[in-house]
């Protein structure tokens, strides 16, 4: 399928010039298909909340240590966190 159709053919001065416009069913059909894509795309970008569990705290205390603790259940798909601070700071190892 051509993406312009022919309106007419012009003559002037002995040289033959064809005009043509868009075919509007060629782009109909492809802005479905860039609408239905980006529908795609943007529906399996989901955000994964994170619950903050604060009940963590008595077990960082008990050791005197300050620290972060991240749990990703792969199956479920949830992301449990104690001191979101820390955890999402960038360091080198040690």
């Amino acid at each position: 399928m051509k993406p312009y159709v022919l309106l007419q053919n012009t003559m002037h001065r002995n040289n033959d010039y064809k005009i043509y416009l868009p075919d509007f069913a060629f782009m109909k059909k492809n802005s479905l298909f860039l609408l239905i894509t980006s529908l795609i795309i943007i529906s399996s970008c989901t955000v994964n909340k994170a619950k903050i569990d604060n009940d963590l705290k008595k077990y960082f205390d008990s050791s005197n240590v300050d620290g972060c603790f991240s749990l990703l259940d792969n199956a479920q798909g949830k992301i449990t966190l104690y001191n979101m601070k820390i955890d999402t700071q960038r360091v080198l190892p040690a």
